[in-house]
């Protein structure tokens, strides 16, 4: 082989090796955003046993915090942002007592030490949601 032939075979095998490469990555992200729908998926009719009877039973939320639904849960960070995002929707829809239920739980259930790291973030856009959450959730004492 001379030159030439080396450098085309190698660029080949090169190619074919990027395109690989390419092809296995597009299928990790595609299987791990199909997991975390799943996952999703999973939480929002958790949280929907959670929040309703919070909201609506007028259950307590030490109650709700204790119950075995929210136990087998509440250390995954990624059902706290699931729970997060679904109080935050749901206190931009009620009013009244239902908010102040939604504040309290958002409070005990350490929902706001969410806020606070986003507060404490680098990006922007991270402070800027800890920010919109606080704010919406009434609490005063992060912005002094």
């Amino acid at each position: 082989m001379n030159g030439l032939e080396y450098f085309l075979f190698t660029s080949i095998i090169l190619l074919i090796a990027g395109l690989l490469l390419l092809i296995i990555l597009l299928y990790k992200s595609r299987f791990k955003n199909i997991r975390d729908q799943k996952l999703i998926t999973e939480y929002t009719s958790v949280i929907d046993k959670v929040l309703f009877p919070v909201i609506f039973n007028n259950s307590s939320v030490e109650e709700v915090i204790g119950s075995k639904d929210y136990q087998t849960y509440a250390k995954n960070k990624k059902f706290k942002k699931t729970l997060l995002e679904h109080v935050m929707r749901l206190h931009i829809v009620y009013s009244g007592d239902y908010n102040l239920e939604l504040e309290e739980f958002y409070r005990k259930a350490g929902l706001i030490k969410i806020s606070f790291a986003k507060l404490r973030s680098l990006a922007w856009n991270r402070k800027c949601e800890g920010i919109r959450e606080l704010s919406q959730m009434n609490i005063q004492e992060s912005f002094f």
